[in-house]
């Protein structure tokens, strides 16, 4: 807050932050439970944007084109951003409508697989970030429990998508798999 900000200003202050932890909270024995952390800052900074110019386009790796090049840059980069976040939610869309279509039953099984292959693929992209996943007090049961709901909807829609592909005869060149 506007205030916690405020009141950091040196090295070395302490302050009290006091949170209340959400109910639906992964870690069962802190959800809905206050907590009063004790801080100590031991540092402060202080953002600065660099100058818009030819040097800060040689230092985001633009050789020629300067300025004009870095905005060229960074507009692609953005576009991108913006396709695929729009092809996201198309998908998203589409297998949402798939799966209302068609509802069906799983064997539970599978989706426990699943929640497996989300967990393992979790830890392996907080790992990536330099989380370490057992710090978070959260054991892996609860973090299956978390996967329940979406890893069912990927086992249907998996499901779907290989019926339509066997239907449509539909088949990937290996040349294309990455």
């Amino acid at each position: 807050s506007a205030g916690l900000v405020e009141t950091i200003t040196v090295k070395g202050d302490s302050l009290e932050v006091k949170v209340t932890f959400p109910a639906d909270y992964g870690n069962v024995d802190l959800a809905g439970k206050e907590a009063l952390f004790q801080c100590t800052i031991h540092e402060v900074r202080q953002r600065i944007l660099p100058e818009l110019d030819d040097a800060l386009a040689k230092l985001a790796g633009i050789n020629e084109g300067g300025v004009e090049g870095l905005r060229t840059m960074v507009r692609s980069r953005l576009e991108k951003d913006v396709a695929i976040k729009t092809e996201k939610r198309v998908e998203k869309s589409v297998y949402d409508a798939l799966l209302q279509a068609n509802p069906f039953e799983i064997p539970s099984r599978l989706e426990q697989h699943q929640r497996q292959i989300m967990l393992a693929q979790m830890k392996r992209d907080y790992q990536a970030r330099g989380v370490d996943v057992a710090k978070m007090g959260i054991d892996d049961n609860q973090w299956l429990k978390l996967f329940g709901e979406s890893a069912g909807e990927q086992v249907r829609i998996d499901l779907l998508l290989a019926s339509i592909a066997d239907k449509e005869n539909i088949q990937v060149d290996d040349g294309r798999i990455d």
